[in-house]
């Protein structure tokens, strides 16, 4: 029998980190071997899961403590605020363990071309989290345009809605601990980037999965809040146009009210009220597919062939994404292959994307994507 991959997690403030956690504990060639937390969140874990997912696994609140302790990890989770994913690169990187990061490793430049000098210097691979990645529906949408069944693809819409992670998630109400820094919205506004445009990369990473071009040109604003007390945006649209020509329309707010606790946590996604929705349309010259990618998982496509209409519906839990993720990276570590389904380096233009459409909000104007 193979040795089990050693495997640690660290922060927890993510809210994907459970969904991680809970899918390495149940990956038979993985091994969690310690969690390094931030204090409060423990409490917050063992209650949501259980104390009993915690038995056997070393606890720590210190990430280079924890390290220190375990020279066996081989990879570990970076489940910090964003801000605090440069930190937990670095030490990790430094001892050359591979790193899984939970969606956005920086919206800072600079972090991130230092990010990219550590792993080759270190030899470490690195994952990114994005769950949508690993849907069904995208996977048949991408069937779909690559056929030519759809024709030239002329336009994109998605949305990804969702509740504020605030009630739960208090730093993502935090411009220095969301964004990494405390920069408004527009020049003078007392609101400030780190809210829905920060925490919802997916769409704009499907954008350029599907269609296999990059962001051209953005134009984005936001609308007034829809929580009190809150410094963050909660509602952002964003239009613009890809390199191949494609025109985009993206809204990534968090447009869905809070739901009480038991609900959220039910995860019955198919049901209204829901806390989060991801729902896709492509728009060809030839026919129109629609995509529920996070809840009902379908794919309906009409084209003009005596106006068929087709609808398929798939049933791939989170649960089945995250071994999906879990696997392919399991199958690089074993192989000493580079083949993650995200690159690290590619992921930074997802992010030049999203930092052009809030510099868009702030000027007022259409902004050119750069490669930052």
């Amino acid at each position: 029998m193979k040795d089990t991959i050693k495997v640690a997690v660290t922060g927890f403030v993510n809210g994907h980190c459970y969904w991680i956690y809970k899918g390495m504990c149940n990956e038979p060639e993985l091994e969690v071997v310690a969690a390094s937390f931030a204090p409060r969140q423990r409490i917050i874990y063992e209650d949501r899961m259980g104390r009993e997912a915690f038995e056997g696994v070393d606890i720590y609140y210190d990430l280079r403590q924890m390290l220190d302790a375990h020279p066996e990890i081989q990879v570990c989770v970076c489940g910090g605020s964003n801000a605090d994913h440069m930190e937990e690169f670095r030490l990790c990187a430094e001892r050359g363990i591979h790193v899984v990061s939970m969606k956005v490793p920086t919206y800072d430049s600079a972090e991130y071309n230092e990010m990219i000098r550590l792993a080759d210097e270190h030899h470490i691979l690195v994952y990114i989290e994005l769950e949508m990645r690993w849907r069904a529906t995208v996977e048949r949408i991408r069937e779909l345009i690559a056929t030519g069944r759809l024709g030239e693809i002329r336009a994109f819409n998605a949305y990804n809605y969702s509740h504020n992670p605030v009630w739960w998630n208090e730093w993502v109400d935090v411009p220095e601990q969301s964004y990494g820094k405390r920069i408004p919205l527009r020049p003078g506004s007392r609101y400030f980037r780190g809210g829905a445009l920060t925490d919802h990369p997916h769409i704009f990473d499907l954008t350029r999965y599907l269609f296999g071009s990059d962001f051209d040109t953005v134009y984005a604003e936001v609308a007034p809040q829809m929580r009190k007390g809150t410094e963050t945006e909660n509602f952002a649209y964003v239009i613009g146009r890809l390199k191949n020509g494609v025109i985009v329309s993206l809204d990534p707010s968090f447009a869905n009210r809070e739901q009480e606790r038991p609900r959220l946590h039910g995860l019955d996604l198919s049901r209204y009220p829901r806390p989060v929705q991801v729902e896709l349309e492509v728009v060809g010259s030839k026919g129109v597919l629609y995509a529920d990618s996070y809840g009902a998982d379908y794919v309906e496509c009409m084209t003009p062939d005596a106006l068929k209409y087709e609808v398929e519906a798939y049933d791939l839990a989170l649960d089945d994404q995250r071994r999906i993720f879990l696997r392919g990276m399991i199958r690089d570590i074993r192989a000493g292959t580079n083949t993650p389904d995200v690159d690290f380096r590619d992921h930074k233009k997802t992010l030049a994307a999203i930092n052009a459409a809030y510099d868009s909000i702030y000027t007022g104007r259409p902004v050119k994507v750069g490669e930052e």
